[in-house]
């Protein structure tokens, strides 16, 4: 997904970015995470993309902890 945005303007250590088609929003993004020399005014594109592979080795992560506070629960219990 890209998505084409315009720095409305920079409060303090945040953009305030607003999408240039779709509904109307306003993106609060830090902007030391936004190309260096960004300023209100500029046009950026963005990019969003699910990561498969990260997804699921979170996933299996959460579920490992999970698993084990529900072990830990059931011998709390015993």
């Amino acid at each position: 997904m890209r998505l084409r945005v315009a720095v409305d303007r920079v409060e303090g250590n945040t953009a305030v970015l607003i999408p240039r088609e779709g509904p109307p929003a306003a993106i609060h993004w830090p902007l030391e995470l936004l190309p260096a020399g960004t300023r209100e005014g500029a046009i950026l594109d963005l990019e969003a993309r699910v990561d498969e592979g990260e997804t699921e080795r979170v996933r299996r992560r959460v579920q490992g902890l999970i698993d084990d506070l529900a072990r830990r629960s059931r011998q709390d219990r015993e």
